[in-house]
């Protein structure tokens, strides 16, 4: 950081702390990005997902855009500093404190209980699994999805091919 200057520029991801650090380099003289990473194709998409892959992106990505101009970095709304400590420092009363935390575990209970909705429908379906299986071989039919066509059809061969088509249900699977 000692050796950053007006002509120099760094890109970071978006994580905790790195705005403070943009603020450092910034501080410096140099230009500095805060990369949002679920904008960035290049690394939301990677299916060689490591830090120094994506470094090396970052570093591709910033040179092209420093030099050439072409490529827009998506970066991340940067608050000013101001704003982050008035975020940082806002005080919650005890009641909201105690309403976020109930609510929470509210939604925690939810979860809970929707996994356990789903082993319950899939052990309901057991009988059904040769059909399931048929189903879910179609691109984006998930278990669930498939029982709840089967449960809905009742018998399968008695579907309508329209209906089926909204479904997603290729006509060759029909008898």
């Amino acid at each position: 950081m000692e050796g950053l200057g007006p002509t120099d520029a760094v890109v970071l991801e978006a994580s905790t702390g790195s705005f403070w650090w943009a603020d450092q380099i910034e501080a410096k003289g140099a230009r500095c990005f805060v990369m949002d990473p679920r904008k960035f194709r290049i690394i939301k998409d990677s299916w060689n997902k490591t830090d120094r892959h994506d470094a090396r992106n970052l570093a591709k990505a910033l040179w092209v855009h420093v030099v050439t101009g072409e490529f827009g970095i998506p970066t991340a709304h940067k608050p000013t500093a101001v704003v982050r400590d008035v975020r940082k420092e806002m005080n919650v009363s005890a009641a909201s404190r105690l309403c976020l935390e109930l609510t929470l575990q509210v939604l925690w209970k939810v979860e809970e209980a929707k996994k356990r909705l789903a082993t319950e429908i899939l052990l309901a379906g057991e009988p059904l699994k040769s059909e399931v299986e048929l189903l879910i071989s179609i691109k984006g039919v998930t278990p669930l999805i498939a029982l709840a066509f089967l449960a809905d059809a009742d018998d399968p061969h008695a579907v309508r091919a329209p209906r089926c088509r909204l479904l997603g249900v290729p006509e060759s699977l029909l008898p």
